[in-house]
Order: structure tokens, then C-alpha cells, then sequence
């Protein structure tokens, strides 16, 4: 038998009001804080799609299964991505794929071989490779729940995963199982609130 995962891509600028937080929400108000509110409703909506109710707000915190559902969550500017699953723990990321070479601190951070990979490719096709990695690396590491340190361990132990390139985006999924799963992705672009 397998198990869905269902990954969702929102623009968390187009995401509506969530009620009795407008004030945050409001026209002119600050970018940051609107996202983070719109993020946060985002989120809940998702995991109310997949347990059928509203969860608890309290009881939705990173790293720990919302009533049996496992999820992560990951932004990047107005992109909000969050990922839930009904039976295995995963872990998501998004990274900006823009042209030109990461700093060679942030380089070294992947493991060798993937190190190596992306460092054979010609180097207009470099950024999108090393996002690529990142995001699955990301990913591994969050699906464990583990550190960067273990993230050679972690990206062999989640041989599920699953990547979308949007417009100077990537973003993606690992699984933690050994198990064939459907990966179903999902992009949310409200339209803006016209009242």
C-alpha cells in the first residue's frame, strides 16, 4: 500500500486575510509580518484539508506530527511550501535559484559527493544543480530530524523525493521510507481579496 504526500506551493501574497488579524493584513501594513500571519493560516488550512477539522493552533508546532500527520514547511519570500503526510515523517525545502555561485562556505555545507556533482556540470547549469541538492539535503535532514552534520546519512535514508522548478525557484521533498509513495503537488495562487 502506499501513502500520499501532498506538497503545497502558496503564494502567501495572494493568501486572504486570515479573520481577526486584519489589522496585520492591511494594505501598506509590514511585508514580513503579513507573510508570517498569512503563513501561519496557510498552514492550518492545509493540515484542516487533510484531518478534516481545524487542528488546535497550539498544538501545531515544527518537528512534532499535528494529530498523527506528519508535515514541514519551508518559505522563501512569498512562497510558502508545506508538505504533509498520513505515515512517514518528511521534510521540506525552497531555495531561490538565481544565476551565478554560491558562497563557497554555503558550497561546502553539501556532502562531498553531491559536492562533486554539481561541480562536473558546466557553470551556466551549476545554480540550478546546487539548489537542486540543497532543497533535497534540507529536506533529508529535516525528514530525520537530525543537523546538517548528518546529511549524508539522512539523504540516503529518504530515497523519496520529489522537486518542482518554479521561476527562479526550487523547491522540494524528502521522505523518510523505503516504501513507493504518491507524491501529489498542489500550487495555491489566491486570487487578491476584492473587497
Amino acid at each position: 500500500m502506499r501513502a500520499p504526500v501532498s506538497l503545497n506551493l502558496i503564494d502567501l501574497d495572494r493568501a486572504p486575510v486570515p479573520a481577526g488579524r486584519a489589522t496585520a493584513h492591511e494594505t501598506g501594513g509590514p511585508v514580513p509580518a503579513r507573510r508570517s500571519l498569512a503563513a501561519r493560516d496557510a498552514l492550518l488550512d492545509v493540515l484542516s484539508g487533510v484531518l478534516g477539522r481545524r487542528p488546535d493552533e497550539a498544538a501545531v508546532r515544527p518537528g512534532t506530527p499535528c494529530d498523527g500527520v506528519y508535515f514541514s514547511e519551508a518559505r522563501r519570500d512569498e512562497r510558502y511550501l508545506v508538505g504533509t503526510s498520513a505515515w512517514y515523517p518528511l521534510g521540506v525545502e525552497c531555495k531561490s535559484a538565481v544565476p551565478g555561485c554560491p558562497p563557497p562556505l554555503v558550497e561546502r555545507m553539501l556532502p562531498a559527493g553531491e559536492r562533486r556533482e554539481v561541480a562536473r556540470l558546466p557553470a551556466a547549469a551549476r545554480p540550478l544543480a546546487f539548489a537542486l541538492c540543497w532543497c533535497r539535503m534540507v529536506a533529508a535532514v529535516k525528514a530525520c530530524g537530525a543537523t546538517l552534520d548528518d546529511a549524508a546519512h539522512c539523504m540516503a535514508a529518504t530515497s523519496q523525493w520529489a522537486a518542482v522548478v518554479a521561476p527562479g525557484l526550487v523547491a522540494g521533498a524528502a521522505v523518510l521510507t523505503e516504501h513507493g509513495i504518491d507524491v501529489r503537488w498542489r500550487t495555491t495562487a489566491w486570487e487578491k481579496d476584492a473587497s
